[in-house]
């Protein structure tokens, strides 16, 4: 019997054969008894734990468009078309080519489905076993998680005014790769993906075990449900998991302990503040960050040097410090990520001495040992504005911040923002709430499977 690793390689060959224009072909040539298709619970938990389950599997493409990145012409000149015409906000930004941040969502949704299926045959033979509802857990968590992450840059965000003629996207349930699967409505969309997460909830275990920080606990659950919440402005449901999430664990690292000087300051062992580890791919090695925003950070404030480097070529400050332990952007839930979601949440109701609270705790842990001044109602003015503040500086370069600015331009109000770029004295400007916010969906896509463009 071929061994299971060889199974999840012929399963993911399987399905970039079913993706690839010569498949037929292919499939023809190959006998019907060497393939071997996935049939153990080991088999099941081998697919969950392969590396494109959770490495390079989260767009990552919507850092280039935000605000947080700020490339001079001579590094704009070097990329590649996708990240070029991404930075400019082009009508056009993929030119005809294949987008690996969609690609790669939807093979780990195939994955869950493939895996969710097993389970269904296995259980029906074998009876529900903890392992066998642990896995299916994760596969849950997954196919949600995936789901929700194209959303954030493929579709509309979500919000009270949201209505059943705004489009979702495609939501995957079974493996059947060549199926046609039409575009759901956006109410439709974030039912099922919710669903999926919290129905995901009853079947996971409390933790994450520390050898396999890939694998999804309710801990990972909770914290992705707060971030979904937070993302479609619903604040109520948003605190209700933060809070949740952090009942279970609220283990802040302390940058004191941090090597600064380090090329990846959060190398291997993966950090104590990874709940669930997930990664999407980069474009930029070391993306150059904002000016404004780098000089933000307070002097005496430890993520200055341990996030950032200087380039020694154009003296811009380049991002280092990925919590997926390498270069590729962490783009799963952390605790410092879910403290913040909660301190926004509570100074959104009112709650202010909590949510400074919060912010104190972690705030005390990112400044050097004695220099931080505790923010209190007397030295903080707007407490709101405070924390949105520091939840850019914290979780830069996480996929988050074009999330947060289609949130906020559909509030309105003093946090809506016009983003600008001068590029060889030209000025680019995206204005809130404009249809570039939604990138369009790959046109090899829709030529695959055709469905309605957005609009740019």
């Amino acid at each position: 019997m071929k061994i299971v690793k060889n199974r999840v390689r012929i399963v993911i060959s399987l399905y970039l054969c079913l993706t690839s224009i010569s498949c037929k072909k292919y499939l023809n040539k190959i006998s019907d008894d060497s393939l071997t298709v996935p049939s153990s619970l080991d088999d099941y938990q081998n697919l969950i734990d392969a590396d494109k389950m959770y490495i390079r599997n989260s767009p990552s493409i919507q850092d280039i468009s935000s605000d947080d990145i700020l490339i001079d012409e001579t590094q704009l000149n070097s990329l590649t078309t996708i990240p070029r015409n991404t930075y400019l906000w082009s009508s056009d930004i993929f030119d005809g080519q294949t987008n690996f941040d969609w690609n790669a969502c939807y093979k780990g949704i195939y994955y869950c489905n493939l895996v969710l299926e097993g389970i269904q045959k296995y259980e029906l033979s074998n009876g529900i076993t903890s392992t066998a509802a642990s896995i299916k857990g994760a596969a849950l968590y997954y196919r949600g998680f995936f789901h929700f992450n194209l959303a954030q840059v493929f579709a509309k965000s979500f919000s009270n005014i949201t209505t059943s003629s705004d489009l979702g996207l495609p939501y995957k349930t079974n493996s059947i790769v060549d199926e046609k699967v039409s575009r759901e409505s956006l109410p439709q969309f974030y039912t099922h993906l919710i669903d999926d997460i919290k129905e995901s909830v009853k079947l996971l275990p409390k933790n994450a075990q520390t050898q396999y920080r890939n694998r999804p606990s309710k801990h990972a659950a909770y914290s992705i449900l707060a971030r979904i919440y937070l993302s479609m402005s619903d604040y109520y449901n948003a605190e209700l998991y933060a809070d949740s999430s952090l009942q279970i664990s609220n283990a802040l690292l302390d940058y004191n302990v941090v090597n600064g000087s380090s090329v990846l300051p959060f190398g291997l062992p993966y950090i104590s503040e990874v709940i669930c580890l997930s990664s999407g791919p980069y474009y930029i090695l070391r993306p150059p960050v904002d000016t404004v925003l780098y000089n933000s950070y307070d002097s005496l404030d430890l993520r200055k040097n341990i996030f950032f480097s200087i380039n020694a070529v154009n003296g811009n400050h380049e991002f280092k410090a990925n919590y997926s332990g390498g270069f590729y952007p962490f783009t799963g839930p952390a605790i410092d990520e879910v403290n913040l979601i909660l301190a926004e949440c509570l100074a959104r109701r009112g709650e202010f001495d909590r949510a400074l609270s919060i912010m104190n705790k972690l705030l005390l842990l990112r400044y050097k040992a004695g220099a931080y001044v505790a923010h209190t109602r007397a030295n903080t003015p707007d407490i709101l504005a405070f924390i949105l503040k520091e939840r850019r500086k914290e979780l830069l370069f996480r996929g988050l911040r074009w999330s947060d600015l289609k949130r906020f331009n559909l509030e309105g109000g003093s946090f809506a923002k016009t983003l600008t770029r001068t590029v060889a004295g030209e000025i680019y400007s995206l204005p809130p709430n404009d249809n570039k916010y939604i990138f369009p969906i790959p046109p090899d896509e829709i030529k695959i499977n055709p469905m309605p463009q957005n609009p740019r």
